[in-house]
């Protein structure tokens, strides 16, 4: 799917299932509905499937207001010609996983 920068985007699975994020680029792939004129920066793009997974992947839903705002500061195109999101996700058998970490401040050295 094609989301704009200032598009939403929702994805949301069954209660045993989670999101997986099969691919992701963000750029300006070719025109359609997201890019309409050709000036010139056709298909330039940078694989965010790293970026997406962290904000969705093992998820029951992943929403987020405006698409642009996961890839502030990436430029994959030269200039500050407008960007588009094209992804594809996957529902999967699964359960939300919460991994607590902690620091031991038992093991300080002391002198």
């Amino acid at each position: 799917m094609e989301y704009c920068e200032d598009e939403q985007l929702d994805v949301q699975c069954a209660g045993d299932e989670i999101i997986a994020v099969e691919r992701a680029r963000y750029g300006r792939m070719r025109l359609g509905r997201c890019v309409m004129t050709d000036d010139g920066y056709i298909g330039c793009a940078a694989d965010v499937v790293h970026i997406l997974a962290a904000a969705c992947s093992g998820r029951h839903h992943c929403h987020v207001d405006a698409v642009g705002t996961l890839f502030d500061g990436l430029s994959p195109c030269p200039g500050d010609l407008a960007s588009y999101l094209e992804a594809a996700f996957r529902c999967v058998k699964g359960f939300v996983s919460i991994v607590h970490s902690y620091v031991n401040n038992n093991n300080k050295k002391q002198g």
